[in-house]
């Protein structure tokens, strides 16, 4: 239920109408939001400050854990691109989440 209030605030924030054409794009600028220091990967730590310093969310640290659980999905306690993408497009397939990296990693 959080990952879905996030995904919706995602979206709500990026566009608010996603094609599929630039879907792959927006999802891709929506993760460069979240990686703050542009290593390729989110930690807990900037996970959190989007949700609660660009989204506004007002989750408790439980529900912030809970939320990051479903984000990092192999438990590195880092959210790769892959997993971010899955998360919130489950429709997108392999050669889109490589075309979204690709794009991210240019930008």
């Amino acid at each position: 239920r959080t990952l879905d209030l996030i995904a919706e605030r995602l979206k709500q924030c990026m566009v608010h109408q996603i094609t599929d054409e630039n879907m792959v794009q927006e999802l891709a600028r929506a993760f460069l939001i979240f990686d703050k220091d542009g290593d390729g990967v989110v930690s807990y730590k900037e996970f959190r400050r989007v949700l609660i310093d660009v989204l506004l969310l007002h989750l408790n640290s439980s529900r912030l854990r809970q939320a990051w659980k479903k984000m990092d999905t192999d438990g590195t306690n880092e959210v790769t691109f892959t997993e971010f993408a899955s998360n919130f497009y489950a429709e997108l397939d392999e050669d889109e989440i490589k075309e979204a990296i690709a794009l991210a990693n240019n930008q």
